[in-house]
Parts: C-alpha cells; structure tokens; sequence
C-alpha cells in the first residue's frame, strides 16, 4: 500500500510538473516569433488563450501575427478582442487602424487612429496613418494637417510626405 501511495505521489507531481501554463505558452509564442516561426507562434497563443481568456497580450501578439501571414479578418478580431479586454490599449488600436486601412475601410481606420489621438495627443505615428487614411478618403488637406502634426511632433517619414504631397508646386 506504501509503494502505491508512493507512486501516486511521483505520478501526479510528473503530471503537473509537465503541465504548462498560459505566460508558459504565451513565452514560448513570443520565442517563436523572434525566430520567425509565426505559425508556431500561432499555435502557442491559441493554447495560451485557451488557458487564460483574458490574456489580452495573448490576442495582441495572435493578431500581430496573423497581419504579418496576411490573415487581415482574423488579426482584426483579434485586435478588437484586445481592445474589448483592455480599452486602452494604444497599440491595438494603431494595429487594428492600419488592419482596416488594409481592408480598405479608411472611414474606420480614422476612427482607430482618433482614439489613439484622444488617450496621447502626441503619438505621431498617429497622426501619420490617419494622414495616409484621410488621402484615401480624397480629405488631402486633412492628410496634410495630420502629416504636418506628425512632423512636427517629430517624425521623420512625415517630413517626405509633407515635402511629396503638402508643398505646392511653383510654376
């Protein structure tokens, strides 16, 4: 009875010793990523959200991911599903803008980029895609006032767009 009480022990405490966790899957999917693996990275932030729903970085990186492998609906979801767990976060919004605005849905990219706007006046990378997003809409002088913005806030790119599309041509 000894021995079998003993081999309980060392057989449970090897099964759970073995298990992994939702941060063990969702660092394994981070490696992966780092490596180029993106599919491995899929699959282990698919099973570190099956753990922990809640992991919102879980649904962040799934979706960076999945934009990268040219999954555009399914980076959306899971950039939306970030959002709903965490409201303020800004780099899902600014993902979840450019997802649309490759999508073509420019009206919602704005939106995207508005919010990120409203929680840091100063992001210029904000202000930057909502210029691209306005340009698509035909809004140029719109794009050209987030463009300048994001020059001035200092942003590099920006000064080339301003520079290409904003300075009128002398004749």
């Amino acid at each position: 009875m000894k021995r079998l009480f003993i081999f309980s022990v060392i057989f449970i405490s090897s099964f759970y010793a073995g298990a992994q966790t939702a941060l063990n899957y969702y660092e394994s999917g981070m490696t992966n990523v780092s490596l180029k693996n993106y599919y491995g990275a899929v699959t282990d932030f698919n099973k570190a959200i099956i753990l922990d729903p809640y992991l919102d970085s879980a649904y962040y990186y799934r979706g960076c991911v999945k934009e990268l492998l040219k999954d555009y609906i399914g980076a959306l979801k899971d950039f939306t599903k970030t959002l709903n767990l965490n409201p303020g976060n800004i780099n899902a919004f600014i993902s979840r803008g450019k997802v649309k605005h490759k999508l073509n849905d420019y009206f919602g990219a704005i939106e995207d980029y508005n919010k990120v706007i409203e929680l840091n006046p100063n992001h210029e990378l904000a202000f930057y895609s909502r210029g691209f997003a306005k340009h698509k809409i035909k809004d140029d002088k719109g794009a050209c006032e987030d463009w300048e913005k994001s020059k001035k806030i200092g942003y590099l790119p920006a000064k080339e767009m301003t520079e290409s599309y904003c300075t009128p041509i002398a004749h």
